[in-house]
């Protein structure tokens, strides 16, 4: 049934950290490392997570892959927003 892959890409995943900044090094660092793409599991905050996620795009540049994964922290209205 499908198709098939004969390899996949592989991502980094952070922790919920600090701050902005604790993001942005930690996804540079794993961009630097190699890694394909960074998965972000932020405070869960919406204005905070909006921050974090600005401050990663800024940092890594607009062709590398991110993800969020607030793991269903947020109502409907703010998972829009966020």
């Amino acid at each position: 049934m499908g198709t098939y892959r004969r390899s996949i890409m592989a991502y980094a995943s952070s922790q919920v950290l600090p701050d902005a900044k604790a993001y942005e090094e930690q996804a540079l660092s794993f961009k630097a490392a190699g890694w394909q793409a960074y998965k972000i599991h932020p405070p869960r905050d919406p204005d905070t997570d909006i921050k974090v996620c600005k401050a990663v795009r800024k940092a890594v540049g607009d062709d590398y892959r991110i993800m969020l994964d607030s793991t269903w922290a947020y109502e409907y209205p703010d998972a829009l927003r966020v």
